[in-house]
């Protein structure tokens, strides 16, 4: 794939990521769901992540993860 090429700059990094397909009933299923969708942005943005940290040779650092079970309690 020319888009991905990296002789064409080595200098940026590409991906070329296929999730899913829109004729396939299955897929368009998962593609509805906000979970999956979650967890694929997530697992793109730690590797990422993971591949800047591997160029400067350093450690990945991730954004905390979002909080779940939040409640609000009142005071007495």
């Amino acid at each position: 794939f020319a888009e991905v090429n990296p002789n064409h700059n080595p200098e940026m990094p590409a991906a070329l990521v296929e999730l899913a397909f829109h004729d396939n009933a299955t897929d368009v299923e998962y593609l509805k769901e906000p979970e999956f969708r979650r967890d694929a942005s997530r697992a793109m943005y730690r590797a990422i992540v993971r591949y800047f940290a591997e160029k400067a040779g350093t450690s990945p650092v991730f954004l905390p993860e979002p909080p779940t079970a939040v409640q609000l309690r009142r005071g007495g």
